[in-house]
């Protein structure tokens, strides 16, 4: 069985169609050489509000909350300034959704791996006893 595709006219094998189920012979209008072209368009030409739409979707966060992570110059934990090797991350709540600070690669992988206060207390404790006492008064 054959189609004719609705971008380029051309009659195609119904396997050289992506399936929808929302369509009678579920299948897309267009094939998959034309839908892939348009999707990359869309995407090339929409970056921004793609971008934006997932990351309320992943979130849950607020136009206001995306904007304050969008205008964010520095890790709100450190104080160090956002580049292309030290990348921004949301950080939140994987238990309750809420979102919290915007954070630099430092910061996030510790405090996701630690998850709680007293787990960080107790790495800072491990790790200051093995400082020797001139690292402590140099300040490392």
């Amino acid at each position: 069985m054959k189609k004719i595709c609705t971008i380029c006219k051309v009659e195609k094998p119904l396997d050289e169609f992506y399936n929808d189920k929302r369509t009678k012979d579920n299948k897309y209008p267009d094939c998959k050489v034309c839908r892939d072209i348009t999707t990359r368009k869309y995407h090339k030409n929409n970056r921004e509000s793609i971008v934006k739409k997932n990351w309320l979707h992943r979130y849950k966060g607020t136009v206001e909350q995306y904007e304050h992570y969008l205008n964010v110059t520095h890790c709100e934990c450190c104080g160090r300034e956002f580049t292309k090797d030290n990348k921004k991350h949301q950080d939140h709540n994987h238990n309750t959704g809420e979102v919290r600070k915007v954070l630099c690669n430092g910061c996030n992988a510790p405090e996701g791996y630690l998850e709680t206060p007293e787990n960080a207390y107790a790495l800072a404790c491990y790790m200051a006893s093995n400082l020797s006492l001139k690292e402590l008064i140099n300040g490392l």
